[in-house]
């Protein structure tokens, strides 16, 4: 190349500049360090006019226009949206020039093997809920832009896709009251992105409905088996309130165990209780009828979180954080409360409750 001098190591650049040949190649890959050192660094290059080998860092790097996918493991037995979203992350990065490597991590253990992939990719995209030894390990080997979405993201040269759920929750509400139902009860997981879902429902249902009793926003015990929580919720919310009429689930999985518990009892949706997921899931779609939830368009998320990160790998980006909306959609698992429901009392609901269990017996 005109202009460049390719006599010079790395090993003058990093004496002109009086550092290591490590800082000296940290600076070269984007890495971070002091801004003197950095500039330093940087003045040493333009003075030996110091051209880098392109093919020579790639072979030292082993990057190949790579984007890493970690998952928490926990999500692949436990989470409908996770093959939803991968699916859509492989379509996205498959019309780029960069290809994928996913690997499973359970980040509750107290060792991480990465497998060499620090020194594979450009970029990494985290889904799951992580707990706080796994970042720790995390920055200690990657030093890349790293893509989360949701509300925070610990990691190193960390981006955010924000989710926005809060009018979709409201949304979801408001069409609970637009079908006459006012004993309205929510069941969430313990987890951070459900605890958020239930704070912003208890917001709005305090807003929307004076007197709401948040007894009926159901919490359940921590566990990795999210479809038997939706279950042993539902039953326990039911036998202490009786009388409700709508149930919004705060994931699609705690849905299929409510749905569970609610064939068992002969408890029909909607015509017994209107009922709503949260993920908007394959499943949710399929399951008859159709259930009513709040979710993501997986293709558009899938989008942000690629452009944006890639973006940044590129140095394309504008610096603004994306913005992901979830959206209301209203399916056959809703519908306007009935005379009878109505007019139900809790006695009334036990008694029911009561004579179809002597119905299973004798049956």
């Amino acid at each position: 190349m005109p202009g460049t001098n390719n006599s010079i190591t790395i090993r003058e650049v990093a004496t002109k500049a009086a550092v290591s040949v490590g800082t000296v190649s940290k600076v070269l890959n984007g890495g971070n360090c002091k801004p003197e050192i950095h500039d330093r660094v940087e003045s040493a290059i333009r003075e030996l006019n110091y051209q880098p080998n392109p093919y020579a860092q790639a072979v030292r790097s082993m990057k190949i226009n790579c984007i890493g996918i970690i998952v928490e493991a926990r999500c692949r037995e436990n989470n409908l949206w996770m093959h939803d979203l991968l699916l859509a992350l492989f379509e996205e990065v498959s019309q780029s020039k960069y290809f994928t490597h996913v690997m499973y991590v359970d980040s509750t253990a107290g060792k991480f093997d990465f497998n060499g992939m620090a020194k594979r990719v450009n970029g990494i995209i985290l889904i799951g809920t992580f707990e706080a030894p796994f970042y720790e390990a995390y920055n200690r080997q990657f030093d890349v832009p790293t893509i989360y979405y949701w509300n925070e993201c610990p990691a190193r040269n960390g981006i955010l896709v924000k989710v926005e759920f809060s009018n979709a929750i409201r949304q979801l509400f408001e069409h609970f009251l637009a079908l006459g139902h006012t004993r309205i009860a929510m069941i969430s997981a313990n987890n951070p992105s459900d605890l958020d879902k239930a704070d912003c429902w208890a917001a709005i249902a305090d807003e929307l409905l004076p007197n709401y009793d948040r007894g009926r926003i159901r919490i359940a015990a921590s566990g990795n088996d999210t479809s038997q929580l939706g279950y042993e919720s539902t039953r326990e919310l039911l036998e202490r309130y009786p009388d409700t009429t709508a149930i919004f689930y705060a994931a699609d999985n705690l849905a299929i165990g409510g749905i569970s518990y609610l064939r068992q009892r002969k408890l029909r949706f909607p015509e017994d209780l209107s009922l709503a997921g949260f993920d908007n899931t394959v499943w949710a779609k399929n399951v008859i009828p159709a259930l009513t939830g709040i979710g993501f368009d997986f293709t558009e998320l899938a989008c942000k979180l690629c452009l944006t990160l890639i973006g940044r790998i590129e140095g394309t980006d504008t610096g603004k954080a994306p913005v992901v909306q979830m959206r209301l959609e209203r399916c056959g698992s809703s519908a306007r409360i009935s005379e009878r429901e109505q007019s139900i009392t809790p006695k009334t609901r036990k008694r029911t409750d009561h004579e179809t269990d002597k119905k299973i017996h004798v049956d």
